[in-house]
């Protein structure tokens, strides 16, 4: 059993949209939320990488960076390709835009060993500390949320934690209610069996 540095990158991405702003998420391997990552490819630099997974991950695109969040080490062993080594891993992560009409796409990789992402989701900005699942994420997050915060109240002029609610036309005061298709999006994300 040997002990292995690796390095990573991966991005932390959001929208903002008529409705709010939104944060995306995927599922990872082990059931959890978090955010896309992966391995820095020979020639790659950091930002390169990141861009390069959450499109693997997630199929999002022209994205806009807004700035380097930082970085987090964390050690584990590893359960994909030379199991029972121990990793030593630096996670670098970016914080992006996505465009408004941003929609999540699978995107067919050459096979890879590791890990497999079983999901995707995106999450209301005011949401995004209890969705993100690993506490040693917490940095990054806070750091995340703030910045978007502060970029949403400059650019768009408006509360980046407050959620519109769409208001049903035909009946005054009343809200619309979800579709089918938006409540087995929020079912699935919410039930990690239904990934």
């Amino acid at each position: 059993m040997a002990i292995r540095q690796e390095v990573s990158s991966g991005g932390i991405i959001y929208k903002v949209t008529k409705r709010g702003v939104d944060v995306a998420f995927v599922r990872d391997s082990v059931g959890k939320m978090t955010f896309p990552k992966g391995h820095v490819e020979k020639g790659e630099s950091i930002e390169q990488t990141a861009r390069r997974e959450v499109y693997e991950e997630t199929g999002l695109k022209g994205l806009r960076l807004v700035r380097k969040l930082g970085n987090i080490q964390i050690t584990f062993e590893d359960r994909y390709v030379r199991k029972g080594d121990t990793i030593k891993k630096d996670i670098h992560y970016f914080l992006f835009e996505a465009p408004e009409n941003a929609r999540f796409k699978r995107v067919h990789v050459a096979a890879k060993q590791g890990e497999k992402i079983r999901g995707r989701k995106w999450a209301p900005l005011r949401d995004v500390k209890q969705w993100s699942e690993y506490e040693d994420m917490e940095f990054i997050v806070e750091k995340a949320v703030g910045l978007i915060a502060r970029q949403v109240r400059r650019r768009n002029k408006r509360d980046p934690f407050k959620v519109k609610i769409e208001v049903d036309q035909a009946t005054p005061g009343k809200r619309k209610a979800p579709t089918q298709h938006a409540r087995s999006r929020y079912k699935r994300a919410r039930n990690p069996s239904h990934s």
